[in-house]
């Protein structure tokens, strides 16, 4: 009989010693099915199947090289075979069938001194073999809602597969002031230390962060550059940071001059009227001639606030100046996605930044973002044998959304 390769957990079960010649996993088990019969009707309804287990058989010869190595063949099979609901490959196909299995019985048979017969029975509770190649659909770039597609699972069981969402753009922008004729410093100019800031008036609660034009740094600045933002108290920021980020020098100067993104996320108390501030200040009194630029506008561009500068004795308006930026705000807060053939749907209500990881895996009945467990509702998206139809529900604007669809076929 034709040579078969197998192993379990691993162990090889066709080498020199073992020679398998006859894995037999082909046959389906016996289906079990639900019937009902109707009232005032000669006749039955299926209501339900399932299937038994699957027994897989595999038949080979054992070989020693004297009956003393025999033995040791013999325990050493066995110990091979000893793990619970192990991991069963089968070349097969072309491919490789993976099953979960625990070894019942092993039979040795035949036995003439150093060689002998074997037959081992191993039993699968999950009848189903999965191809260890995985099957990706990819569907990229979606940038309306909703995402709809299809994915035709060719195995003859049902799939469990990880529905992984990629956000490549969820953040979309509130206010801003992108034009600039100047500049202004944070440091040491000519011997005056200035910190500076710019008011702005939100319509959207959850900010994500600022953008700012970053300028060539005169100097070496010693201090780190904190960016905060802050509320408003009588005109001037209010010294409380409801979010800060910390640039070194070094981290600061590492990023190319012009647009750039600080990411500043929290969640603004009340918006519409209120007036907050986007605060830099430079941690450390420099020396004459070290500071970090920044891009303003002297003409007063920004209706919702004004520049603000404070060289030690408190807080001045630049009435006139706005410094270049813009504030964005997180625009995707709720993710539903339905398998519309089995309709089963899945909801996340989180809000949602830029290159987020929304992940869905129906095999470990989890949902995470970016790797930690979220809440959801709902169902998980099996794929049924067949087409299936999906639909994604994106609440929120200005996404770019990349959708991946990562299962193994399942056979009897």
């Amino acid at each position: 009989m034709a040579v078969v390769n197998a192993t379990f957990q691993t162990n090889d079960l066709q080498t020199t010693n073992r020679i398998s010649n006859a894995v037999m996993h082909e046959s389906a088990p016996r289906r079990k099915l639900k019937t009902q019969k109707l009232a005032r009707a000669n006749k039955q309804v299926i209501t339900g199947d399932s299937y038994d287990e699957k027994t897989i058989t595999l038949e080979g010869t054992l070989v020693g090289s004297s009956q003393s190595d025999f033995d040791d063949q013999v325990d050493s099979l066995k110990d091979d075979l000893e793990a619970r609901e192990g991991t069963l490959d089968i070349d097969f196909g072309g491919s490789t069938r993976r099953y979960t299995a625990t070894c019942e019985r092993v039979e040795i048979e035949d036995r003439k001194i150093d060689v002998a017969s074997y037959r081992i029975d191993f039993l699968c509770v999950d009848p189903y073999g999965t191809s260890t190649t995985p099957v990706n659909h990819s569907d990229d770039g979606n940038t309306s809602s909703p995402v709809t597609g299809s994915e035709v699972n060719d195995g003859n069981g049902i799939a469990e597969p990880v529905w992984t969402l990629t956000f490549n753009d969820t953040e979309a922008v509130d206010q801003d002031n992108t034009s600039s004729n100047t500049t202004t410093f944070i440091g040491d100019q000519g011997g005056t230390d200035a910190d500076v800031a710019q008011s702005f008036t939100p319509t959207q609660t959850r900010l994500s962060g600022v953008t700012v034009e970053k300028g060539t740094t005169v100097g070496t600045p010693v201090g780190n550059l904190v960016v905060t933002i802050e509320g408003d108290s009588s005109g001037e920021p209010d010294g409380v940071a409801l979010a800060t980020k910390t640039y070194t020098q070094a981290e600061w100067d590492a990023l190319s001059d012009g647009a750039v993104f600080i990411p500043l996320p929290c969640t603004l108390p009340t918006v519409g009227t209120t007036q907050y501030w986007v605060v830099f200040t430079d941690a450390t009194n420099e020396s004459s001639n070290n500071y970090y630029v920044i891009g303003n506008n002297n003409t007063d561009t920004y209706a919702g606030g004004n520049r603000a500068y404070d060289i030690g004795a408190g807080w001045v308006d630049a009435a006139t100046d706005d410094l270049y930026f813009s504030t964005h705000y997180y625009s995707v807060t709720e993710v539903e996605v339905e398998n519309t053939t089995t309709q089963q749907a899945l909801t996340v209500t989180e809000i949602i930044a830029t290159d987020d990881v929304l992940a869905i895996d129906v095999e470990n009945k989890s949902v995470t973002l970016n790797g930690v467990e979220v809440d959801y509702g709902g169902q998980f998206m099996q794929l049924n044998p067949g087409t299936n139809n999906y639909s994604i529900a994106i609440t929120g604007s200005n996404f770019d959304v990349d959708l991946d669809i990562d299962y193994n076929k399942r056979q009897l």
